[in-house]
């Protein structure tokens, strides 16, 4: 009887520690999933700045001297 019941206990103990192995598993997901996408939005904002050139008045222009 007694060994039927500590088996039930560890078992429950066991099930327990699945529980909490696979919630600790979840949370990791959905943080790379974030810092994936941070990632991703950070270098699309860093392409877009540097494909912009600043625009120069036509006087300037002809201002310049090379």
């Amino acid at each position: 009887m007694v060994i039927k019941y500590s088996c039930a206990i560890h078992r429950g103990h066991q099930q327990e520690k699945r529980g909490l192995k696979m919630n600790l598993i979840s949370v990791g997901i959905i943080v790379e999933i974030f810092l994936f996408v941070g990632v991703f939005l950070w270098v699309r904002k860093l392409i877009s700045k540097q494909s912009r050139q600043p625009s120069l008045s036509k006087k300037t222009i002809k201002n310049l001297k090379f």
